[in-house]
């Protein structure tokens, strides 16, 4: 029994002691996000017609490398290739089409036939077990020619003895795995897909390839330099790694060659794009902690994050092994900064979607943000309708909304303005506006009556503020009310922003169908999928004509019932009895609230198809109210009630 107890204690200290472990390793992940400096990869085509030589093109990445970190300093840390054989071509012709997908398609995936890979789990026991690697000819090699250059990998020793050139198509490649003819070969993704009837595909993390670059990166830079007459046009955008975010392209053009390095560190600041962990957020203050900037040795670094900017929210969550399950943005939602320091900022919060960035934390979910730039000289916002079917996936079929008014706001401003309406192609083009100026509020002070001590809360931004007063802290004498301890002084600030960003309100009848917070320039055409209101507009007009209708009906009777009065008391008999036969041909309570009744049917048809809980709890509203307005007008009968009178005399 002792040995058994002594045991279980020492299962109890080992298991306290590894989670201390942790909980310090964590810590420490967390402390050294604002000391951690950006991992860059810069990969740079060069337009062949200018014919550079090999040795001209060391000297220009080098003298790249050297302006970066004369300008970065510790923040980055930096490296600049040419573009992988692979990827030369492509980021040449298509870098504004460029997507991480595309890029991802031509890594190599090892496939293995179905029936070997039942004892085979991960690629290293692969190329521990297998005898013979298959490959097409073009791919293998460039695979040679990789593992040459990376001949100090140990993971990657005895691999190039292994692979076996496949005399053949990728079509015959494919009969082989279906006849059983080949256990494994290594092809690229999008050749994968085609095999995955006969094959198990494990992935491959060679260290050239783009997943595994991007795995180990914050930013990789895709850089072209082209000859453009007698200049040079030299174009880069950045993929942030952690986002999967493919930024604009920006173009700098330069006719020195000399002067080429400077031209390109311009370029580089346009498209570098500083980075923040969101760290607490409410419905509209948020706080932000900015990566590498205890790395930033003056407040203009081009690292840092100024008050003024504009970010961009990102939610990225991870699976129980540390590795991104799922990415998803934050839609029509930005934060402006508005304070701090230069590591710790704040930000009021523009968004249209509620409680966009509220919820459950924990370590599995980071929320990060990136600065807003703008490359374009202007904005069109497109309306298309959604279509979505209830079960299954979603089917998105965007359809041009034309007509729909759009209204423009500045933040934190009552100013509403209108703009235009949609045209055919549901467009609108936003004007070009002046950098506006927002009003925020400054972290809540507080005050305390003489003689009571004020308590340290925790705020934001880490300045002090008092969020409770323990009852201690109040003297006897004095004899305050704890509720009157602190007294909250809400000091409002100005600033403006550094991009121009504005509300819209999209307005379609009487319903606001949308919000959207919108940075001029950023990109060339904001698309925005509206609800598809047409069930509800058809019911407004419906029932606006009805509403309508009892309006004036209201208003005949009303004539008749003056002229009624009139003749009964004239003792006019003929002519009374004539008006009462006018007035029942007037419609009723009960032949309108039939009619009522077919529009509603009419409406809500099963065959026109599914109806979202907000449309029809809107046009519950306006059944409600028109049969309202019935109630309290058309119940009265008017025929029984002067039939009455006349008998009466």
């Amino acid at each position: 029994m002792a040995t058994d107890w002594g045991a279980k204690m020492m299962f109890r200290g080992l298991l306290l002691f590894l989670m201390s472990v942790l909980w310090v390793v964590s810590a420490r992940a967390d402390s050294i996000w604002e000391y951690e400096p950006y991992r860059v990869k810069l990969w740079l085509s060069v337009d062949p017609t200018l014919r550079v030589s090999p040795e001209t093109s060391d000297e220009l990445l080098h003298a790249l490398s050297e302006q970066i970190d004369v300008a970065f300093g510790a923040t980055c840390e930096t490296e600049i290739t040419l573009s992988p054989a692979n990827l030369g071509a492509k980021i040449f012709a298509d870098i504004e089409t460029l997507s991480l997908g595309e890029l991802q398609s031509g890594d190599l995936v090892l496939v293995i036939a179905k029936s070997e890979a039942g004892s085979i789990r991960s690629a290293q026991a692969a190329f521990e077990k297998l005898s013979k690697i298959a490959m097409l000819g073009g791919p293998l090699k460039l695979m040679q020619g990789e593992l040459a250059a990376h001949s100090t990998e140990e993971s990657l020793h005895g691999l190039a003895e292994k692979l076996e050139h496949f005399e053949g198509t990728f079509a015959e490649l494919a009969s082989s795995f279906r006849d059983g003819k080949l256990n494994a070969a290594l092809v690229n993704r999008a050749q994968a897909e085609k095999l995955k009837e006969w094959v198990r595909q494990i992935s491959v993390r060679f260290p050239w390839q783009v997943e595994s670059i991007v795995r180990n990166h914050d930013k990789v830079m895709f850089a072209n330099l082209k000859c453009d007459g007698e200049g040079f046009v030299f174009q880069i955008r950045e993929l942030d790694c952690s986002m999967k975010w493919m930024g604009s392209v920006w173009t700098r053009n330069c006719s020195d060659w000399n002067i080429l390095p400077r031209v390109m560190l311009y370029g580089f600041f346009d498209a570098f794009t500083p980075v923040c962990r969101i760290e607490q957020a409410d419905a509209k203050v948020a706080s932000l902690k900015v990566k590498a900037a205890g790395l930033c040795s003056h407040d203009d670094h081009p690292a840092l994050i100024q008050p003024g900017d504009v970010v961009m929210p990102m939610v990225k969550r991870s699976d129980r092994t540390g590795a991104d399950a799922t990415l998803q943005s934050v839609p029509w939602t930005y934060i402006a900064v508005t304070d701090g320091d230069r590591v710790n900022r704040r930000g009021s919060i523009f968004s249209g979607v509620r409680g966009a960035l509220q919820g459950r934390q924990n370590k599995r979910i980071q929320r990060l943000a990136l600065v807003v730039k703008t490359p374009h000289a202007s904005t069109e916002l497109q309306l298309v309708s959604a279509n979505r079917t209830l079960n299954g996936p979603e089917n998105v079929v965007g359809t041009p909304v034309p007509g729909i008014a759009v209204y423009q706001r500045t933040p934190s401003q009552d100013n509403l303005e209108m703009l235009e309406r949609s045209d055919w192609r549901g467009i609108v083009k936003l004007p070009n506006t002046p950098l506006p100026e927002i009003e925020f509020e400054l972290p809540v002070k507080t005050s305390t009556p003489e003689g009571v001590a004020e308590v340290s809360g925790s705020p934001l931004n880490g300045s002090d503020t008092n969020s409770a007063v323990a009852a201690d802290t109040v003297p006897a004498e004095s004899g305050a009310k704890i509720e009157d301890v602190a007294k909250k002084e809400i000091v409002k600030a100005k600033i403006q922003l550094r991009v121009p960003l504005y509300l819209y309100y999209v307005k379609n009848g009487d319903i606001i169908l949308a919000r959207l917070p919108i940075v001029h320039g950023m990109v060339a055409r904001e698309t925005a999928e509206l609800p598809d209101d047409s069930r509800r507009l058809e019911a407004e007009a419906l029932l606006k004509g009805l509403q309508n209708e009892i309006i004036d009906t209201v208003a005949r009777r009303k004539i008749i019932e003056i002229k009624l009065d009139k003749r009964i008391k004239e003792d006019k008999v003929d002519e009374a009895k004539k008006l009462i036969e006018d007035l029942r041909k007037i419609p009723t309570y009960d032949s309108i609230n039939e009619r009522l009744g077919e529009i509603q049917q009419q409406i809500l048809k099963p065959d026109k198809g599914p109806i979202t809980a907000g449309t029809k709890n809107r046009i519950d509203v306006m059944i409600d109210t028109t049969r309202q307005l019935m109630q309290k007008y058309l119940q009265i009968d008017l025929v029984r009630e002067y039939e009455a009178k006349m008998s009466a005399k």
